[in-house]
């Protein structure tokens, strides 16, 4: 297989500062590297405050196909399963909270799929008022997934995150 240009462009991300910051400050690391048999998979930790019966980290799996041209698309992943966690594993957020919000299971086109977010390439399709609505919250090509990546650790590092279940 060959290398693509989306690959080498976030190779090239992978070794900013930015990205080297949150990995030295295990806030996120890549559960293994990236490899062409793989892509556009790409499967990262985030690290979570501890929360009763929670993980400390969660592994989100990523779709970066087209990257960084089209945004990307990520899921909480069980590694055991090599599967999406259980929708009922999720974590969760205190009520009309953002938390509660972008990690929503229930009420759009793909349930435990993606990022309830405009950052999440499935959750962009269909929501034409989001660029108005979040300006600074749609994807460009100036974006990396370390853009993405601090977003979810924020959410799971908040006071309304309030944990999930353990995967089986």
């Amino acid at each position: 297989m060959t290398v693509t240009a989306a690959q080498r462009l976030l190779e090239a991300d992978l070794h900013q500062t930015e990205f080297q910051i949150g990995v030295a400050k295990c806030q996120w690391s890549l559960v293994r590297p990236v490899t062409e048999a793989e892509w556009p998979h790409v499967y990262t930790w985030i690290s979570a405050t501890p929360r009763m019966a929670s993980p400390g980290r969660l592994m989100v799996r990523w779709d970066l196909d087209g990257y960084n041209a089209a945004s990307p698309t990520g899921a909480f992943w069980d590694f055991d399963r090599h599967d999406f966690r259980p929708i009922k594993d999720w974590p969760k957020g205190k009520p009309g909270s953002v938390v509660a919000a972008v990690f929503k299971t229930e009420g759009w086109a793909a349930p435990g799929r993606g990022f309830y977010h405009p950052y999440d390439r499935q959750a962009r399709a269909g929501h034409n008022q989001w660029p108005d609505q979040n300006p600074r919250h749609i994807w460009m090509t100036k974006n990396t997934l370390t853009d993405f990546l601090s977003l979810v650790h924020r959410w799971l590092n908040c006071e309304d995150y309030l944990g999930c279940a353990p995967p089986h």
